[in-house]
């Protein structure tokens, strides 16, 4: 049964701790995933890495189309790598299960290519472009090295940053709860793309809304759509590849 006392919290060592690869997928692995998609979407979050559930393997879950009371479209990521992540670098406001109360400034290349297995051990193409997928890839994939979204912050903002969420905490912010305005800044980042702000921001972990033309990125050809591109004709899709996500 989900819960939020399943999540892992800021301060746990497992959140610092490179991840295991998985070398067979078993009814454990399985039953793994079922759960931390349950605490996903209990926390309404969009993306779930398995330290963050206390597991030490390399196992992430995403959903970045759902929004409550819609249909589901969970993707699960078995020993996920970062084929490429390049394009111009961006700035976004981002939310982690893992850290309840607080938000922060990241900033990362807009586009990602992930490949990934699935549960029944097919290797799949993951390619995201300046959208909520892009950043919630490369946000959980950090999980699994032991890096959270803080360290990305100078020493300052993350200091400032933990002591926020400490108090949240002991506040009894649950996971998933996020603060109206993100943690402030010491100084800005330099050379920097930012959202516009009519253009609601993308949070890998706790949701925000997202536009609703935000198209699915899934191994589609480079022809029809920017923010999804082709994949090796070796590597399987599901279908449909390609498809508009509804508004979270």
């Amino acid at each position: 049964m989900a819960s939020f006392d399943d999540i892992v919290l800021t301060g746990d060592p497992r959140l610092k701790t490179r991840c295991a690869e998985i070398t067979e997928i078993t009814p454990e692995i399985r039953a793994l995933a079922e759960r931390m998609l349950d605490d996903m979407y209990l926390a309404n979050g969009c993306g779930l890495a398995a330290p963050q559930v206390g597991e030490l393997v390399r196992l992430v879950v995403i959903d970045c189309d759902y929004a409550g009371g819609r249909d589901r479209n969970p993707y699960v990521l078995v020993n996920p790598r970062i084929v490429a992540a390049d394009g111009e670098p961006r700035e976004y406001e981002e939310g982690c299960l893992s850290f309840p109360g607080i938000s922060v400034f990241v900033e990362r290349p807009s586009h990602v290519i992930v490949e990934a297995e699935d549960l029944d051990g097919d290797t799949l193409r993951y390619e995201a472009s300046n959208n909520l997928m892009a950043v919630c890839l490369q946000h959980e994939l950090d999980h699994l090295d032991g890096k959270t979204m803080v360290d990305y912050l100078g020493p300052i903002e993350r200091m400032r940053a933990l002591s926020e969420c400490r108090r949240a905490i002991e506040a009894g912010a649950l996971p998933g709860q996020r603060p109206r305005s993100p943690c402030p800044r010491s100084r800005r980042l330099p050379q920097t793309t930012r959202s516009s702000p009519s253009s609601p921001v993308p949070m890998p972990c706790a949701r925000a809304a997202a536009p609703s033309s935000r198209l699915r990125s899934r191994c589609v050809p480079r022809s029809w759509a920017s923010p999804c591109a082709s994949a090796p004709a070796s590597l399987p899709t599901r279908s449909p590849p390609c498809a508009s996500s509804p508004p979270t």
